[in-house]
């Protein structure tokens, strides 16, 4: 019997990415991903960027093809059995963590349908697996179609009322799963009506493990603008009291501990690629969530959207509305900003002043001490440049700062953290300077590894072994190169900071 191995994966929006690990030692022993444009596009009409769009009537809709979800799974073990030789026989568990936000919708023949296409391991699960679903294809994150709803849901109960109920409010949970459920209520009825429940994709792609109709992790729920942040359960009197949609909350799974044990691997997978009977799998994660169980307290990442991530004991809400609160792997609570395209925005800029990435990152690494008000502030996705000349090379660095002091004040209520790990593509040392002068506190810039798939590994190996997930993610999750703040460059911010709050009408 050779060393247990556990499975850790992201499907995110554009790929599938995983890694193998030794449960024993940390190690790696195998890895990879699968970029959908390369394998599935053809197949599912995908756009670049990896999803699907289609109109619905005069709304752009963006939607993931149920079929995607289990060709994904098939590529990755595939790759699996490659790398290991086709020894599979000491893969003990598996968890596979997804983008947040999507929701699926079952229909009433989802189990015996599920259960026959699982009587045929030679043929591929997408034949047919659209079949379980009233809708053509889950909600993506990226989908804006329920901004008309979410609009109705704060005219019916203030913001307030929802974030403190729910850790959100609906202008700021468009893709979450009430708002888009509501869209399908006012625009397909007959689909809603058909729906016997709605679920989010990391258990829908757990349910393709197992073979069966599984719940939602109190993480998920907690993205749902559905539940009661404090109490970890449906709000039933917000279901049946306030909301279009009636008859909701009996469409709704059931919620379930982050992580739950599932039990075994269904048979299909068993028999079409010869993993032992006895591996177990673990119910996936939203990606943010999955991301702040290796960040050991505060993240931020920085890349295609800038994401702050803050844990804490206890249930409060942002009364800017800029935030969410959620409930995070630990079953505790976390702070979450995200800030989209900040990296396309910075991307404008390096093109505006005519540079490639490194010399950008040049620019970044001495920028100008002497003028805290150049401040660049994104209008509808357009550059607004405020006493610095839009092709200078000052701003390089006037675009980094501005993106990491917006991010900082937006999550103030998460509190002042005592270090930062920063993530992401753009998080070079260069930034990671910046971040540790603006938030005024040591930051650590950890390898570049894919953290939803490792979070995934961490939270696989943590229930199997029934051990702490901070302690798993110790072993399996470094934090990297200390960077400490300049004492000399505070006053400098402090002065940004107030520049930065008088410029911006939002604050």
């Amino acid at each position: 019997m050779g060393t247990p191995l556990v499975l850790g994966a992201d499907l995110s929006t554009d790929k599938i990415e995983f890694v193998v690990v030794n449960t024993e030692t940390g190690a790696l022993e195998a890895g990879g991903n699968f970029k959908f444009l390369d394998h599935l596009a053809d197949r599912y009409g995908l756009k670049a960027g990896g999803f699907l769009e289609l109109m619905d009537g005069t709304d752009a809709i963006v939607r993931v093809p149920y079929g995607l979800l289990p060709d994904a799974l098939d590529l990755m073990l595939m790759d699996v059995r490659r790398q290991l030789g086709g020894a599979l026989a000491n893969l003990q568990a598996i968890c596979v963590s997804l983008q947040q936000h999507g929701v699926g919708a079952y229909n009433e023949s989802a189990d015996a349908r599920l259960t026959e296409l699982g009587t045929h391991p030679t043929r591929a699960l997408s034949d047919g697996i659209d079949g379980l679903f009233t809708t053509p294809g889950a909600t993506s994150w990226i989908d804006s179609s329920s901004l008309p709803d979410a609009e109705e849901l704060e005219q019916q109960r203030s913001p307030d009322f929802w974030a403190d109920l729910t850790g959100s409010s609906p202008m700021q949970s468009l893709r979450f799963l009430l708002p888009q459920v509501c869209y399908l209520h006012r625009k397909h009825r007959d689909q809603y009506e058909s729906t016997v429940e709605f679920n989010v994709l990391a258990s829908i792609v757990a349910g393709m493990l197992v073979g069966r109709r599984v719940g939602i992790g109190l993480d998920e729920a907690s993205c749902t603008l559905l539940m009661n942040i404090h109490r970890g359960k449906w709000a039933t009197n917000l279901l049946r009291g306030v909301l279009p949609p009636r008859g909701l909350f009996g469409r709704l799974a059931r919620i379930l501990r982050p992580g739950e044990d599932l039990g075994r691997i269904w048979s299909y997978w068993v028999n079409r690629h010869n993993i032992p009977e006895s591996c177990k799998v673990f119910l996936g994660l939203g990606d943010n969530i999955a991301i702040l169980l290796t960040l050991f307290g505060y993240g931020l990442s920085l890349g295609s959207s800038g994401t702050t991530f803050s844990e804490f004991a206890k249930a409060t809400f942002d009364r800017t509305h800029s935030c969410h609160v959620l409930r995070s792997a630990a079953e505790r609570f976390m702070g979450m900003f995200c800030t989209n395209q900040c990296g396309k925005f910075a991307d404008k800029v390096r093109q505006l002043i005519d540079v490639n990435w490194d010399q950008f990152h040049d620019l970044v690494a001495n920028p100008p001490w002497d003028n805290p008000q150049a401040i660049v502030l994104p209008t509808a996705g357009v550059p607004q440049f405020l006493n610095v000349e839009p092709g200078s090379r000052v701003s390089a660095a006037a675009v980094t700062r501005s993106i990491l002091m917006n991010m900082k004040l937006r999550s103030a209520f998460m509190g002042s953290p005592p270090s930062i790990i920063g993530t992401g593509g753009f998080a070079k040392p260069d930034v990671g300077q910046m971040i540790a002068d603006i938030f005024r506190t040591p930051t650590y810039l950890s390898p570049e590894i894919n953290r939803v798939a490792w979070g995934s590994a961490v939270m696989a190996m943590a229930r199997l072994q029934n051990r702490p997930l901070d302690e798993v993610a110790k072993i399996l999750c470094p934090t990297g190169q200390r960077i400490n703040p300049d004492p000399s460059r505070a006053e400098f911010y402090r002065q940004f900071a107030e520049a930065f709050v008088r410029t911006d009408a939002k604050f």
